[in-house]
């Protein structure tokens, strides 16, 4: 008769979540380090496009303030001389968790590794016109998840980030379905 493993992933889990829970943040002090005379973070804004499900795609605009940042996304469309319209808009708030800095002085890996905890509500809003009728559409997503940002965390510079959302969405105004979703962003900060 085969013994089966116990399964080990909720004592895993529980690991790393009691890990972040008691690890103190390190990004994003507004204090100075001692024997340093610049601050850790020193970005206050990030432009560039953020590209997800549910509506989470357009151009963004980041606004940091100590540990965290807020976000919003917006992409209007319009085609066929105005009978197809369709807005996608997002706003994401997000808090540093952990941050990894590479002192190495191989430029292989990025500068600056972070995990965050992140969440926020889209919107996907359509309005299309045909000859015989009019079709319109109202999605609303509300999204929690982690994800990995690199690069450029703290200082100016380009990075890039990759979250995973447990995501709710409701079409028109009913409850339709709860999934993950992937989410990212490519951002200059300064």
């Amino acid at each position: 008769m085969l013994r089966r493993k116990p399964m080990r992933w909720p004592l895993a889990l529980g690991v790393v979540l009691l890990t972040l829970a008691t690890a103190e943040p390190s990004l994003a002090r507004i204090d100075v380090i001692p024997g340093h005379r610049q601050k850790i973070q020193n970005n206050s804004h990030s432009l560039g496009v953020s590209f997800g499900a549910a509506g989470a795609t357009g151009f963004a605009y980041r606004y940091y303030f100590g540990n965290n940042f807020i976000q919003a996304s917006l992409l209007p469309l319009v085609a066929d001389q105005g009978d197809y319209l369709a807005l996608l808009s997002a706003v994401q708030l997000a808090h540093y968790l952990l941050v990894w800095n590479n002192t190495t002085s191989r430029k292989l890996l990025p500068t600056t590794t972070a995990l965050r905890a992140t969440g926020g509500v889209s919107t996907f809003l359509l309005s299309q016109k045909d000859e015989l009728d009019a079709h319109k559409e109202n999605t609303l997503s509300a999204h929690v998840g982690v994800g990995f940002e690199m690069g450029a965390v703290m200082k100016h510079g380009l990075s890039i980030s990759f979250d995973v959302m447990l995501t709710s969405i409701w079409e028109d105004y009913e409850f339709d379905s709860l999934i993950p979703m992937p989410y990212g962003a490519l951002m200059y900060s300064w």
